[in-house]
């Protein structure tokens, strides 16, 4: 081969060489593009996924918020309606304390009146002269036979009136 031979190898290698280098760079420069495509695609797509999972997040919180409000508001009403069942009994209970404070007042006067009327009957007996009792001298009694007791006489003396 000669020196042209070699020039236009040479200089057809050199085209050749040119022409796969801008294959190659055209291969590359198409890869990145394809490569940012579907990065930004990726991009995207997490984004539509963050929103999704964003308001699954808000709507799972604000179903647990109503939640625990409607679970709040029943314990409120309960709590209410055992706080009023208390107010009531202690009510029940203050009135019969009342009631059970007039009864012993009264109980206590019965017995204060009990215990006037006791007394004016132990007055009234304590007035009243007491009975007269007869009592017969002792006969001597033969000594063969038992000791006679002696007669005892009471005079009745009716208790006086209660009024």
């Amino acid at each position: 081969m000669d020196e042209r031979d070699q020039e236009s190898l040479s200089s057809g290698g050199h085209e050749l060489a040119s022409e796969v280098g801008e294959r190659v760079r055209s291969i590359i420069s198409a890869a990145e593009a394809a490569a940012n495509a579907v990065r930004h695609e990726a991009e995207q797509t997490a984004q539509v996924r963050r929103r999704v999972a964003e308001e699954e997040a808000r709507r799972i919180v604000e179903d647990a918020k109503a939640d625990a409000d409607a679970f709040l508001a029943e314990r409120v009403r309960r709590i209410s309606e055992l706080s009023d069942a208390v107010v009531e009994r202690a009510e029940t209970i203050v009135s019969r304390l009342d009631r059970a404070e007039e009864v012993r007042r009264q109980l206590q006067e019965m017995a204060d009146a009990l215990g006037e009327s006791a007394e004016q009957l132990a007055s009234e007996v304590r007035a009243v002269p007491a009975p007269d009792v007869a009592i017969s001298p002792p006969t001597a009694a033969p000594e063969d036979s038992a000791p006679a007791t002696p007669p005892v006489t009471v005079s009745a003396v009716e208790p006086p009136a209660l009024e």
